[in-house]
């Protein structure tokens, strides 16, 4: 009976160590709970406080597009207005090649001329 009895009483510390156990263990997995539960409680609060600034850059990339935008136009319309102004100044040296033809022409003319006036 004795031997009954202290194997009844192992297998009730047994069982007593157990419950132990498992309580601690649900104990534990409450805390891990609660403790997951406030983090992402400030998770969302972090996010709540970074929204508004990830709209602000979002509307400053969105501004840096458009000025990009536009700056490349502009650079474009240089460009443009530089080869048209390229091209009359080429025009320009072309009638002044010309004009410079035609007064060294005229001027070998009249040099001719006044070579045979001399003559005479």
């Amino acid at each position: 009976v004795q031997e009954a009895e202290a194997v009844a009483a192992e297998q009730l510390a047994q069982v007593q160590a157990m419950e132990a156990q498992q309580e601690l263990s649900a104990q534990s997995e409450k805390e891990c709970f609660q403790q997951a539960a406030e983090q992402y409680g400030a998770l969302q609060d972090s996010l709540q406080m970074t929204k508004p600034r990830w709209t602000e850059l979002e509307a400053a990339v969105s501004q840096s597009k458009s000025d990009l935008g536009q700056l490349r136009r502009a650079q474009q319309e240089l460009q443009a207005e530089l080869a048209a102004a390229d091209d009359d100044r080429e025009g320009e040296m072309e009638l002044l090649r010309r004009g410079h033809d035609r007064a060294s022409e005229d001027t070998s003319t009249a040099l001719r001329q006044l070579e045979g006036d001399f003559e005479v």
